[in-house]
Formats: C-alpha cells, structure tokens, sequence
C-alpha cells in the first residue's frame, strides 16, 4: 500500500495536513493512504481536459 509522507518542515506539514483534512483526507503521522485518496481523472477528463 503506497502512502504519502508530508515534509518534516513542521509549520509546512501542518498547513498541507490542514488542506487535505478540509477536503476530507485522513491525515495518521503525517501519511496520507495514497491507495484510497489518489486523484482518478473521469474519462471525459483524460479524454477532453488534459494536455499530453
């Protein structure tokens, strides 16, 4: 399972902490569980919305 480790820079990992709980984001020691929290792009968004 892939997981996310914030900086060690603490002012910087709380205010990042911080972002990702308002989103909704379950924030343990500083790790985010990148397996359930990773970004999916839609298909319309691969498809129509992002540059290669």
């Amino acid at each position: 399972m892939a997981s996310l480790l914030l900086k060690r820079d603490r002012n910087a990992s709380l205010k990042q902490a911080g972002l990702l709980q308002d989103e909704g984001v379950a924030v343990i020691k500083n790790r985010v569980q990148m397996d359930e929290y990773k970004w999916q792009p839609s298909l319309d968004d691969i498809l129509f919305k992002l540059e290669f």
